[in-house]
């Protein structure tokens, strides 16, 4: 049988493998994703936590750290901030000290040449040297506030602690932006970091700590089980000092790229079991037509005394060989593929080797149990159901469908002025109601996956533009190193006249906090609590809306940001318990604003201090700037830098910019499914119509004898087919908005909001695809319309 119809079964072999590949793939890549991260961290035993003091640490601190219960080890280091010397430029470097002889934690990649072997050497990264058009071998000056120090280029690195390729963070020189880091021997380390620091106790020698924790060596650095063991410590090290303690989570680049995993591990929950169920749902329906058009063969055997088991496993056996072949093939080919695929697509954004793709037994077993279940169950209930006739009935062909006015006759108007043909294509259509429905419902599914895939890239892109374009207005926000009070703010914004780049300024107190409901259940940590001067000035800053509608923050309440009150399931008039600095407070949510990126709540000053019972302490402020060109913005942000009162510099560009880079990865994720749901359509459709032809072969070999022509008979069944394509592109349109909005809201991260709309020429793109896809199987399937012998197909069923 398989050899007798190799094509049916390529099909459901090819639609298997598809949908299985596609499933298994997706659905495996974030946990590949983790366990390549993970693997590479430990590799190059990236440090448990990071300990921070304005005035360094002693050989006491150290050892009061050991003693703490759960603490493995602590290494003294030095990371501090000093300018590279090019020529006549100065950059802002981070310096990270480097243990000549063998680091313990925080180890460098080697990409290039060789680490350290003396004072006078660094090592730095590969971008940095192909930016500043330096080599290995180079000579470069490193020089702090109060000391200078030439090393020379002996390698190039990567480092654990900067995974990701396009953020350095933050520095306290130049403009405020770090551009590369650099790695020298601990002895020089000190000598520049202490001399930079005015007023550090001699006996203070260690710049910062890095801890590592008992057990953690064989837990994932990005599930709970390895934050369960961290974060005791962590506190206990903290407790009755005014050390500030980092873990991993605080690191940018092993929190963005954690992210990321949950992106493609939210997307993976939702999409491919969409697609995979649409592949499974083509392959029942082939299935249960190959049974029917074996009628007459079903009743031979049953007529010549073959049992009901036996003819059923004829076509159990080959459903099962069909799917699991195509179980076998997609496991091995999605494992491989899609992981590697989307990972190159991050390894852009991150230092991290090829990804590791361990077979998944569980996600291959599940795949392959539901695929074979579905084909083999729907051969097998299609043999029961033919076999409840007697042999006689069976044998014989069955009677065509008797014929029928279809609705169209009814109306006059548009029936007379029908053509032959079109008449015929109508009748056809409709009248055979089974084969109408398994199309458009086909067709239709595939229309839904394409549209659901641009849609998410439509979700995922505009996040940028509606952000950091249509509610923020201002271009760039600041921290202060001492808080101002309200009775100061005019003074400030005095002070910052003489910037003459800046338009205007808000000042105001943001600081991250946590946030319950009613103080009970589910808690969200990195909610940024935001307190405008006046909120009168916010709107011209910030845009609170809901709807379109402007919203304005009262003094008895607080507004809230919109995927905040979905994750604690807030309303407007219900309470929020606000955590911040050991004070816990209630408020009532007055209003819920739109909001993509991040947590927020925003708060009068007289509600702040009626809650807090003190006054508000300003530590920022945000600013609408003249000029957004990236020369004019580093030149602002150096002059601010220079001001003692300030901390920090941010642009919004900045900010969208790595924003986009972070999500830079999904574009190609988006993609894949993409094509992916491009290749499944293709796949279907052709299944559809080689189903089509097979059921009416006798039909086009009588059309055939009564003198059309090849040209004439593809065009009476490919109209059809066209029609009927449009028809389910349609339903496929309106299923997808559903399907999208569905994948969208399952698919999002706790700090992201994806848009919700879908742009117009995703439909447009997601309908021609359809119709191109629908084209090019009738000029696949012309060729065996040619091939159809009229004499064999018209042989009588007698």
């Amino acid at each position: 049988e398989i050899k007798n119809s190799k094509s049916r079964f390529l099909s459901i072999l090819v639609i298997v493998a598809i949908g299985v590949a596609f499933f298994a793939g997706i659905r495996a890549t974030s946990p590949d994703m983790i366990i390549t991260g993970n693997k590479y961290l430990h590799d190059y035993s990236i440090a448990d936590l990071r300990v921070l003091s304005n005035t360094g640490f002693t050989d006491k601190d150290i050892a009061k750290i050991k003693s703490i219960s759960g603490v493995e080890a602590v290494i003294p280091g030095y990371n501090f901030d000093a300018y590279a010397v090019i020529g006549e430029e100065e950059k802002p470097v981070k310096i990270n000290s480097y243990k000549i002889g063998g680091q313990m934690v925080n180890k460098p990649v080697l990409i290039e040449g060789k680490l350290p072997t003396s004072e006078d050497e660094c090592v730095t990264e590969t971008p940095f040297l192909e930016s500043e058009r330096l080599k290995i071998g180079d000579t470069i000056e490193l020089k702090t506030i109060n000391a200078s120090k030439n090393f020379k280029i002996v390698g190039t690195v990567n480092n654990p602690i900067y995974i990701n390729t396009y953020e350095r963070g933050n520095n306290t020189l130049g403009n405020g932006k770090t551009v590369a880091f650099l790695q020298i021997g601990e002895k020089s380390s000190a000598e520049l970091s202490i001399k930079s620091i005015s007023g550090v106790d001699k006996n203070k020698i260690y710049g910062e700590l890095y801890v590592t924790v008992v057990g953690t060596k064989d837990k994932n650095i990005f599930l709970d089980e390895y934050k369960e063991l961290v974060t005791p410590v962590k506190e206990r090290i903290k407790e009755g000092t005014s050390w500030i303690l980092l873990d991993n989570n605080d690191n940018e680049g092993i929190s963005g790229f954690k992210s990321n995993s949950d992106r493609i591990g939210a997307i993976g929950k939702v999409f491919p079991l969409f697609f995979f169920l649409i592949a499974t749902l083509v392959c029942l329906t082939t299935m249960t037509r190959m049974v029917e058009e074996h009628r007459t063969q079903i009743g031979t055997f049953k007529a010549l005394g073959y049992g009901k088991l036996t003819i059923i496993s004829q076509y159990f056996l080959y459903s099962f060989l069909a799917s699991i072949g195509g179980s076998i093939i997609g496991t091995l080919i999605g494992f491989k593929l899609f992981p590697t695929v989307i990972f190159n697509a991050y390894r852009i954004m991150y230092s991290l080797p090829p990804v590791e793709s361990p077979f998944n037994a569980s996600l291959a077993i599940s795949s392959t149990l539901v695929a074979v279940f579905c084909t083999t169950i729907a051969a097998v209930f299609a043999c029961l159901k033919e076999l409840v006739a007697v042999p006689a009935v069976l044998m014989r062909q069955k009677a065509p469908m008797a014929g029928q006015r279809i609705f169209m006759e009814r109306i006059k108007f548009l029936w007379k002025r029908m053509s032959f043909i079109e008449k015929v294509t109508a009748r056809n259509i409709l009248r055979y109601k089974k084969r109408f429905f398994m199309t458009v419902i086909g067709v239709a599914g595939c229309t839904a996956l394409l549209l659901t895939g641009f849609g998410l890239n439509d979700s995922i892109l505009s996040i940028t533009d509606k952000q950091f374009n249509e509610l923020y207005e201002y271009n760039m926000i600041s921290y202060l190193n001492k808080p101002i009070q309200n009775n100061e703010i005019s003074s400030f914004k005095e002070k910052l006249k003489p910037y003459e780049n800046i338009e205007s300024s808000l000042i105001l107190f943001q600081m991250s906090a946590t946030a319950t409901k009613d103080n009970k259940g589910k808690s969200f940590g990195s909610v940024y609590l935001t307190v405008p001067e006046e909120t009168s000035f916010l709107d011209k800053f910030i845009h609170l809306r809901k709807n379109a509608k402007k919203i304005t923050i009262p003094d008895d309440g607080v507004v809230i940001t919109e995927k905040l009150s979905k994750l604690l399931n807030l309303k407007q008039g219900d309470i929020i318990s606000i955590s911040l600095s050991g004070k816990v407070i209630n408020a009532r949510v007055s209003d819920i604003t739109e909001q993509y990126v991040g947590h927020y709540v925003y708060m009068s000053s007289k509600y702040y201090e009626s809650l807090f019972k003190e006054v508000v302490k300003y530590n920022g402020f945000c600013s609408i700037i003249k000029d957004t060109t990236k020369t004019a913005e580093d030149k602002l942000s150096t002059e601010l830098m220079k001001n003692k009162t300030i901390n920090s510099v941010n642009f919004t560009t900045g900010i969208s910019d790595n924003f986009q880079k972070g999500m830079a990865g999904m574009d190609s994720v988006i993609w894949v499914l993409i094509i992916s749901a491009a290749a499944l359509a293709f796949v279907v459709m052709f299944n559809l119509t080689s189903i089509n032809i097979n059921e009416r072969i006798r039909e086009l070999a009588t059309i055939k004898v009564l003198g059309f022509y090849d040209i004439e008979v593809a065009e009476y069944i490919f109209r059809e087919n066209m029609v009927l394509s449009i028809v389910g592109t349609l339903v496929g349109l309106i299923l997808g908005l559903g399907l999208h909005r569905y994948v969208v809201i399952t698919s999002e991260i706790e700090l992201i909001m994806f848009v919700r709309a879908v742009k117009p020429l995703s439909f447009v793109y997601a309908s021609v695809l359809t119709v191109i896809f629908a084209g090019l199987v009738n000029v696949v399937m012309f060729g065996r319309l040619k091939k159809i012998n009229m004499v064999e197909s018209l042989k009588s069923g007698e």
